[in-house]
């Protein structure tokens, strides 16, 4: 498999984080909801 079908596949964040393009779950937005969060209580 080369680097260019693996980024076809995958996409990258804002930050450069690789997650799957095909995953329903929204696990970015769980994510940054979760950072917030604990932004807040920090």
């Amino acid at each position: 498999m080369t680097i260019g079908s693996v980024y076809t596949i995958m996409r990258r964040d804002r930050n450069g984080a690789l997650y799957w393009k095909g995953d329903k779950t929204d696990w970015l937005d769980i994510l940054h909801r979760i950072g917030k969060r604990l932004a807040t209580l920090a």
